[in-house]
């Protein structure tokens, strides 16, 4: 899956530095953001094959930010939810907005390393 864009978004600046460097070791190109608007804004200017999205952030929550990606902005990228709180409200959202997988925090990295070796596979980008 190296070459694949992903876009990590989480106010935790230590959750977000982790996922970003275990990403960019496996050879993905990782673009981050500390809230909902810069992910949207991110999601606006660039094509992402993959968003791990937290819910609870400020300026746009999680589920804002993946109703937007959706139908607003048609983004096709495979969702993984980080959240502290995974309901099944939370799981339902989830399914409506083809959610693919979810981690709730606190979570191992190993953990988001398996999900990602499990990925459906998508075409790799030419550089």
């Amino acid at each position: 899956m190296a070459n694949l864009q992903v876009l990590v978004v989480d106010d935790d600046e230590v959750i977000r530095l982790l996922c970003a460097d275990l990403l960019s070791d496996m050879g993905y190109e990782v673009t981050c953001a500390a809230d909902g608007q810069e992910a949207v804004s991110h999601l606006k200017r660039a094509v992402f094959d993959l968003v791990l999205l937290d819910l609870d952030l400020p300026l746009l929550r999680g589920q804002e930010v993946l109703q937007i990606m959706r139908t607003e902005l048609a983004s096709e990228a495979l969702v993984i939810i980080m959240s502290a709180w995974i309901s099944e409200d939370t799981r339902r959202f989830g399914e409506k907005y083809g959610v693919l997988a979810y981690l709730e925090k606190p979570f191992d990295l190993d953990d988001l390393t398996q999900l990602l070796q499990e990925l459906p596979q998508r075409p790799k980008r030419p550089k």
